[in-house]
């Protein structure tokens, strides 16, 4: 086994597909949705879901988080899957922000303070 370090890009190793090339954002969302019908139809399906999770959520004013006013785990679960469609599906993310009164938008806003580690 070498020691050396290895200078390959993390695509060369097999870490991240090669399609990213470091701008993720604005190469993959085309490869990654269904075209026409086909979108509107699965993202439907996607509205359903976070709709599903919108009622299991604690509901009343100013409980943002699932299980009331504090975040859990499932709430960082949900922004996680929501910061990659932000990212990958930015036009996506506009529609979504409005959904459920905003619940999706704010749910990342409040979480903002933990995505710094200090």
């Amino acid at each position: 086994m070498s020691c050396e370090t290895d200078t390959a890009e993390p695509h060369e190793r097999g870490i991240v597909p090669v399609h990213t090339g470091g701008h993720v954002a604005q190469d993959t969302g085309r490869e990654l949705t269904p075209k026409g019908a086909e979108d509107v139809v699965q993202w439907a399906k996607v509205k359903e879901g976070f709709g599903k999770m919108d009622e299991f959520g604690a509901s009343g004013e100013g409980n943002a988080y699932i299980m009331g006013d504090a975040p859990c785990y499932a709430d960082t679960w949900i922004a996680g899957y929501i910061v990659w469609i932000k990212l990958i599906l930015p036009a996506k993310w506009e529609v979504m922000k409005s959904w459920h009164g905003g619940r999706w938008a704010t749910l990342l806003w409040n979480l903002e303070k933990y995505e710094t580690v200090v």
